[in-house]
């Protein structure tokens, strides 16, 4: 196996991490403990690794990027359909979900190709720094969320009609 694909693969999953780890603040999560700034992390890691040890597979058949690609797109609709499939049993699932699926596959897809033929994942130096980077803004911001505010209150006054 190549070194520089897996290298390539897991600093675009660390650029996937901080920019899902970011836009997943507002979201609703369906449950604050499984799905937080720190799993959005390990997930777009764990995904970035994959990408990595897939396009080596790829370029090693020799048939392109193509395969990478429809690999990848299927690995969204899966991702889209397991969020589907858990809104049955967690409210806003899907809105939770889907658009940080589309950021970390959309990224790992995009940057792993692109950073496997470049010089710059040459170092795992490099590599390391970048996961460092991710691994500290999902755990700084894992506790984080939509979690309620611990305060007693009523709820919201019903309109009477």
């Amino acid at each position: 196996m190549d070194g520089s694909t897996v290298r390539a693969g897991l600093a675009s999953g660390a650029v996937a991490a901080v920019a899902a780890a970011l836009v997943q603040l507002p979201l609703h999560s369906p449950a604050d403990v499984l799905f937080n700034a720190g799993t959005v992390t390990v997930g777009a890691l764990a995904t970035g690794v994959v990408a990595g040890v897939l396009v080596d597979r790829v370029r090693r058949r020799g048939g392109g990027l193509r395969l990478f690609y429809a690999a990848w797109a299927a690995a969204f609709a899966a991702v889209a359909l397991a969020a589907v499939v858990m809104e049955s049993q967690l409210d806003r699932s899907i809105s939770y979900v889907v658009p940080l699926g589309a950021i970390v596959l959309g990224t790992t897809g995009a940057l792993t190709p692109l950073l496997a033929g470049s010089n710059i994942v040459r170092s795992w130096l490099v590599v390391l720094a970048v996961v460092v980077v991710a691994i500290a803004v999902g755990a700084g911001l894992a506790g984080e969320g939509d979690t309620e505010s611990g305060r007693l209150e009523l709820p919201p006054r019903q309109s009477s009609r």
